[in-house]
């Protein structure tokens, strides 16, 4: 009956409806994000799989390249390095940093077309 516009609310009712409605919008809008955050971070078995055999492949015929193909590769296949934290203590091994975090984002765009690889690869 209230959609339809038959009973009448007084303004404090339709300030708490006005009020609601926002929130409502506001949490779809956060889901959405949130949705898309998870998206980025989900990764599958067969998407680690995947990336393993491309990169074992690459692997080995990698070291041929010249520098700035390799530069590309990095460049296109990273999307964000996130390093983050101190390292700890002065004296560590080669490669340790006790501290650090990295952290490399792939571009989700290349992940996407490497299901679709891995997809395609399935059906035959």
């Amino acid at each position: 009956m209230i959609s339809s516009g038959l009973v009448e609310l007084d303004d404090d009712t339709k300030q708490k409806l006005g009020k609601l409605k926002q929130r409502k919008e506001s949490l779809e809008r956060r889901l959405k994000e949130l949705t898309s955050e998870l998206r980025k971070t989900k990764f599958t078995r067969s998407d680690f799989n995947l990336i393993r055999q491309v990169s074992k492949n690459f692997i080995q015929e990698v070291d041929c390249l010249p520098f700035e193909i390799k530069q590309q590769l990095v460049r296109t296949t990273i999307s964000q390095v996130i390093i983050s934290g101190r390292v700890q203590g002065t004296y560590h091994k080669p490669n340790d940093l006790p501290g650090v975090e990295i952290t490399l984002n792939i571009n989700e765009l290349l992940l996407d077309s490497l299901r679709v690889v891995a997809n395609d690869g399935r059906r035959h």
